[in-house]
């Protein structure tokens, strides 16, 4: 029978305490952030990914329109740049 791998990892919370060397209540608001911002991405990634593939499909008529996923993707990773800029701070 074959042993299953179990990934142990500290709280969310935990984590951002010790990457960011920050107090117990910055650090979980940092992953309620985290998990926010994941969840409204799983949401609204599908759903302007395939609207980008349905408008751009002429545009990009080779892929049927897929690669325009890379600019939803792109997007999203521009607009997450002023936050990143703030963990500096």
């Amino acid at each position: 029978m074959a042993r299953r791998s179990s990934r142990l990892a500290p709280p969310s919370s935990a984590s951002c305490a010790v990457v960011a060397g920050i107090a117990a209540a910055d650090a979980a608001c940092c992953a309620t952030l985290g998990k926010r911002s994941r969840g409204l991405g799983m949401w609204l990634g599908p759903l302007l990914g395939g609207a980008a593939i349905t408008l751009l499909a002429g545009v990009f008529s080779g892929t049927h329109g897929y690669q325009a996923t890379w600019g939803v993707c792109d997007l999203a990773i521009l607009a997450s740049l002023p936050f990143v800029r703030r963990l500096d701070e």
